[in-house]
């Protein structure tokens, strides 16, 4: 997905292909880029090749937010923002999905 225009020099410098410096943390790929003036966000499992559906999306002075939306049904919200030296900090909020069972107490 892409948006209008963003001059931002905070905005030009999350454009780039992003991984989790913590392995450990996530398998997704970030790519954010800037094709005539307009962002483009792509979200990837590096696992599986999967790219979700992404929409949403938000671009402000300082950050970048938006949606994905993965075929397991899971939604993630993401807000980018960078922080220089090569890093950016993503914040993400993931659905879960769980199954209930009757209690026999009322």
């Amino acid at each position: 997905m892409s948006v209008g225009k963003s001059k931002s020099a905070a905005i030009q410098h999350l454009i780039g292909r992003w991984i989790a410096a913590d392995e450990w943390t996530t398998d997704v790929e970030l790519i954010v880029s800037n094709r005539g003036g307009k962002i483009r966000v792509r979200a990837k499992d590096q696992s599986d090749g999967e790219e979700a559906e992404i929409f949403d999306l938000k671009v402000t002075k300082s950050d970048i937010s938006f949606a994905a939306y993965w075929s397991s049904g899971q939604l993630t919200k993401y807000r980018l923002r960078a922080l220089g030296n090569g890093q950016m900090e993503a914040v993400f909020t993931v659905t879960a999905t769980t199954t209930f069972e009757r209690s026999a107490k009322r």
